[in-house]
Order: C-alpha cells, then structure tokens, then sequence
C-alpha cells in the first residue's frame, strides 16, 4: 500500500502560512482565516497488495470478471529405479567336463610274417622228388607273431577283433581250423578265432568275430594254429614252388572304445549341457538386456592332449537371437583364465519363451586335438571349468518384482507468498491440490507421498498423506495420472489455512507385480495449489502500510512554533471508499516514535495521533463481488496537546487497515480496492504586529 502522506505539501503549508511580516506601521488587529490543504490520496487494491508471484490475476468465465488467485506449482525431478535393485547374480559354480569314452579310428590291420609248407612239414623232400598221396591231419604249425603300431596298450569298452587267413598253401584246409591269439605282453589269452569253413588254395577267409569289451590289451600278440588238412589223394612231385607256399594271418581291428590308452589318440568331441542357478531375490526374470556385467572362466585342461573349448550361453542371445559364444585354447595339462564379457547380450528363456530364468544354461563342447604320437589318456581325465560371476547390471528388465521401492527425492518450496504484512488467519475453502504424476515404468506402481505445510513464524505445520495407484506406462508413452485434492477429500484446506511458508512433498513408490522397464525410465510429477481468493476469515486480518516519515528539515522550527501557537484549530479530514466485499476499521497513525507507530495505546497524546473508522464492506451482487464502493467520510479535531506532535523530528506516519473476521467466504478480484484522500482544514490567527 502507498499509503504515504507528500512531503512536499507538509513544507508547502508551512511556509504558506508562516511567512514573517515586515509592516511595523501602523498596528493592526488581530484576525482569522482559513486554510484547507489537501494532501495526496492513496489507495490499494488486492493486486496491490497481493504482488508475491504467488498470486496471480485469473478471468474467470463463469462470473465474467478477473479474480485474484493464490497459485503455486513445483515439479519433482525424475526418479528412476536405482540399477542395483534390478541386478541379480547367478550363483558360481564348477563344470568338470571328463573326457569319458575314448574314441579310438580303426588301425590299419597287421599281417603275421608268412609261414611256409616247409615250416608246416619240416620232413618233406626236396624239389623233385614224389611224395605218395597226403593223408588229412591236423598239424600245429609254429606260433606267429603281429604287432600294431597304432597304440601301445588299451583298455577297451567296446570293440572286436578277428582275423583273415590268406590261404597261399598247395593244401586246402578243412573247417574247424582255431588260431589261438594271446597278448604278449601279458601272456594271457586274448580268445580264440574259429574258421568254420574250408579254406581252399589261393583263398582267404575270415574267422568268428571276437568281442573285446573290458579286455586290456598290448600292441603285440601271439598267434597259436590248429590247422586241419583235408589231405591229398594222389602222388604229386615236390617243386620248390611248392615248398615256398605259405599261409598269412592279418589281425583286424575295429574302430575301437577305450577307457584309457597309450595310443595315438584322434580328435575327441565332448559335449555337455549345464546351468548355474540365478538369485534374483525378490524378483523373476522374463527378460533382461544386460548394461554391464562379466564372468569369469578359469579352465584347467587335465588331458595331455592339446583342446579347444566353446561355451554357449544359451540363455544370453544377441540381437539375431544367436546364443553368446566363449571360445578358448588349450594347452595340455595347463590351466588358462579367460575373462568375458556380457554387456549388450538378453537373458531369455532358451526352452520356453516368455517363461522366467532361473539359471544360466550352458551347452559346452570340448575338442582335443589329435595327439601327435602316443599319449596317455584315461576316461576319467577332465577338464574343469570355474565359472566366477559378477552381478548382472541390466537396461532393461521384463518379469515380476516383490515390494521393490523407489525413494522420491523431497522437494521444498520456500518462499511462498510474503503475507508478512498480514495478522490473523483465514481459510481457503476453495483451495484446489492436483498432482499430475507421469510413469514411463511399464509396472503399476503404489503411491505414498507426505504433503507437507510448514509455517515457521508460527511454528505451525499441517500433514497431509497422499495414497494412490499409478497406473503403468512406457517409455514413449508415460502414463499421467491425476491426483486432485480438495476440501471433500482431503485436509487441504487446513494446510493452507496456516498459510504456509514452505511446502514440502516427500515419500516413494512401491512396484510389486509383472510389467517391464528400461532403467532409464522414469516417475516424475508436477502439483500446483490453485484457490481463487475466496477466504473465510477465522480471526481479523490486519494490514499495515509501510511507514513513512516527515523528515526533520521539512518544517522549521519558525514553522513547528507557529503551528503550536498561532493555530487555533486544525482538522483532520479523510474520505474513503471502501470497494472490499469486507467491512474494515480504518485507522490512521502519526507518531514521533517510529516503534511505536502501529500500537493502538497511546501513552502521551502530544507524541501520537490515531484517527480511527469502521468503514462499512461494498456492497456486493449476488454472485459476492462489489459492485458499488461504500463511501465514507471521517474527520479528526486535533486539540493543542494533539498539535504539540508537530514539535518530533521526524514525523512517523502509516495506515493500518483490520479485515474483520467473517462466517462466509468472500471472493476478491483485481481491481478490488479501498482507497482514501483527505486535507487538512487549518484555521489560522494572524498577528501581523507581532512581526
């Protein structure tokens, strides 16, 4: 409120009416006059009065006019899901990979040296010579020997063995012939080899099949004969072609099974599936893009064969759905450490789509080369992977979580609207508190927000919760959801009745349920407190003007004299017109103490004046808004103790306006106001003899 009287106007009166006379002569009577000076008007409206930012001037369609509204609004910042509450780790864990069953190729078969007719039958004669017709028998030929180049000794699971018989003799041999096969090494039998048919000259035939399975063999064997002869019927000359006729034996292996062998050892292929359970605590994961994380493989190779190793992940997949692939290097009987990284890659479900991971699947293959020379190699030799696993930090996560919170940071305004100038307490029935949250997080999520209003002048504070539902949104599309607060609701109206000088919104949001959500997604909100400034008055409002002074050099001491002496009456007149839809008292201060200004008790009348009105409220139409000023006129006669006042250096001066307390709201608008001017009416004796 400009509330100030002009200076220049106080000086103006002062030297219009003191101003010395030079006439000495002749003497002249005494007399009276009058002067009215009017100082300057002042006035204040709502818009006024009301300049924090805090108010502002709306049209309202509906009654047709501005009104003034108390506005204030604050947004929070984004509040994302902290990344290390969708993280989760799987389980370490150890995958022994034992070569097992040892595949061995088929060696090339091994032929005995040549046993000749004249080792069979040591007695025969010489080239040239008839021999009568040869009897059948059976004849027990020296033992033979082969031997196989291929491995040195093995232990078999699985493999046969038979031999082939090179008939290259003049004789024919009978059915029945068992050749007998012993291991050298062991002289233990290996089996015998029957031949069920006749061999005939230049013939050759195989024998039974031998099943070698939980055999332990060397590479060399020993071939014993029983050879049956069907004979000759008639005499026949010895050549010496016929003394070099002989008979061959070739050992014959299969591709051969073993549990261990000293051998030359071709590639091996061993593969196995495995898993590693997840902890992902309070959560199920659907799907999840990895941001960061790594495993760690340490892999010793117990083989003494060189190897290579690919580990599918298969449930981490690229973007082509392509499982994550480790490939490492082996090197016989040396441990290797290989380090890998996960970023970028999706856990899925690799058997069923769309159903939660529990653990990460591994499909492993190992390779060993083929040795290079023998190598010893047992079923049970392994090789070891340690999986070492860091958390899994993800981008985005699809499943279920179980109560997970979200921390709303507070947010505090202060410095609401400065109605310092303001004494006593009203309400806003009108008062309007919406919160318009936004969820990108494809997950509904339970609201709990603490509203706050805080007046710390008065040590006052109102609390109001806040419960509700946000519905799910997405990235691209966040879901809005309106929270709007009144006086049916909420208790709304009793914080802003303490007229708070800080708002304060704290609390969190609980996921709990399925959905998906990036991690940068985010819940945000914005709120505004909207009222137009229809108040119910609870106790009288007081306003006071900023205080002025006349300044010590505007009057003389000449001048301060003659007011107090020479004056015989000065009133104090002031007009107003009250356009507020509230009766108000007026009171109007002059003081020679500014600390005292604004009491109402005055202690010494020649150091204050109060002049004091109740002005009655604008009249109003049926909607409540003024729409005709009531105007009143007010007038102070100040007696000769009230004058002495003028005698302060400086002069204190100010208006306090007292908005009684009312039953029903009232509205204001813009351009209400209540404004005031006045003059001072002085009645002035002149002694022009006495100059």
């Amino acid at each position: 409120m400009r509330g100030k009287y002009s200076k220049s106007i106080i000086t103006l009166t002062v030297i219009s009416l003191f101003v010395a006379c030079t006439i000495n002569e002749p003497y002249l009577p005494k007399w009276d006059t009058q002067i009215k000076l009017h100082f300057r008007g002042d006035q204040f409206s709502m818009s006024e009065v009301l300049t924090d930012s805090t108010f502002t001037n709306r049209f309202d369609p509906n009654l047709g006019d501005t009104l003034v509204f108390i506005s204030i609004s604050d947004s929070t910042e984004p509040q994302v899901i902290n990344e290390s509450d969708l993280a989760f780790k799987a389980d370490d864990d150890q995958i022994v990979e034992k070569i097992g069953i040892i595949h061995l190729d088929q060696p090339a078969p091994q032929s005995t040296p040549e046993v000749s007719l004249k080792q069979i039958f040591p007695s025969l004669p010489d080239p040239g010579t008839q021999i009568p017709p040869l009897p059948a028998q059976t004849v027990e030929p020296p033992a033979n020997n082969v031997r196989f180049d291929s491995f040195q000794s093995i232990e078999i699971e699985n493999g046969q063995m038979y031999l082939v018989f090179n008939n290259n003799l003049i004789l024919e041999i009978d059915s029945g012939m068992v050749i007998s096969v012993i291991d050298s090494a062991s002289s233990l039998p290996v089996g015998q080899f029957l031949f069920s048919e006749k061999i005939p000259p230049g013939s050759s035939k195989e024998s039974s099949k031998l099943d070698l399975a939980d055999k332990t063999l060397a590479n060399a064997f020993i071939l014993n004969y029983i050879i049956p002869f069907t004979g000759i019927d008639t005499v026949h000359t010895i050549t010496q072609s016929d003394l070099e006729s002989s008979f061959v034996t070739d050992v014959v292996l299969s591709a051969i099974d073993v549990l261990s062998a000293t051998a030359e050892v071709p590639e091996q292929i061993i593969e196995k599936e495995d898993s590693s359970p997840i902890n992902t605590e309070d959560k199920s994961v659907t799907e999840a893009v990895i941001r960061k994380g790594s495993m760690e493989l340490t892999i010793q190779n117990n083989l003494e064969i060189n190897s290579k190793l690919e580990i599918q992940i298969l449930t981490m997949v690229d973007d082509q759905n392509n499982p994550k692939i480790v490939n490492v290097d082996l090197f016989a009987n040396q441990s290797t450490v290989k380090p890998v990284d996960l970023a970028g890659y999706t856990i899925k479900n690799h058997l069923t789509p769309g159903a939660a991971v529990d653990e990460i699947a591994y499909k492993i293959k190992a390779t060993t080369l083929a040795s290079d020379g023998f190598v010893t190699v047992s079923s049970d030799d392994d090789i070891i992977v340690n999986l070492t696993m860091d958390s899994i930090f993800v981008s985005y996560f699809a499943g279920s979580v179980d109560s997970l919170k979200i921390d709303i940071d507070p947010i505090e305004q202060s410095d609401l609207a400065d109605l310092s100038d303001f004494e006593g307490s009203f309400k806003l029935p009108d008062v309007v508190f919406t919160l318009n949250f936004f969820n990108q997080i494809n997950f509904d999520v339970d609201l709990d927000l603490t509203l706050t209003g805080i007046n710390t002048d008065r040590n006052q504070q109102v609390v109001l919760k806040v419960a509700r539902k946000l519905l799910a949104g997405t990235s691209n599309n966040p879901k809005k959801t309106v929270i709007t607060l009144d006086k049916n609701n909420s208790t709304i109206v009793d914080l802003m009745a303490i007229l708070p000088t800080t708002i304060k919104m704290e609390g969190n949001a609980i996921i709990d349920g399925s959905g998906s959500v990036e991690t940068s997604d985010a819940i945000w909100s914005d709120y505004s407190i909207e009222s137009p400034l229809k108040i119910k008055i609870d106790e009288d409002i007081f306003i006071k003007s900023t205080m002025d002074s006349i300044a010590a050099d505007a009057i003389t001491n000449e001048g301060r004299k003659n007011i107090t002496e020479d004056l015989s009456d000065v009133m104090l007149k002031i007009n107003t017109e009250n356009g507020l839809p509230l009766g108000t008292e007026f009171k109007f201060f002059l003081a020679a103490d500014s600390t005292d200004l604004f009491k109402d008790v005055i202690v010494d009348s020649t150091k204050k004046v109060v002049l004091t009105a109740d002005l009655l409220p604008g009249i109003t139409d049926e909607n409540g808004l003024v729409n005709l000023a009531e105007k009143s006129s007010l007038i102070l006669e100040l007696n000769q103790e009230q004058l002495q006042i003028f005698n302060a250096k400086p002069i204190y001066y100010g208006v306090q306006v007292r908005i009684k307390s009312n039953d029903k709201a009232v509205t204001f608008r813009k351009n209400d106001l209540l404004k005031y001017n006045g003059l001072i009416d002085i009645k002035a004796r002149v002694n022009v003899n006495d100059e």
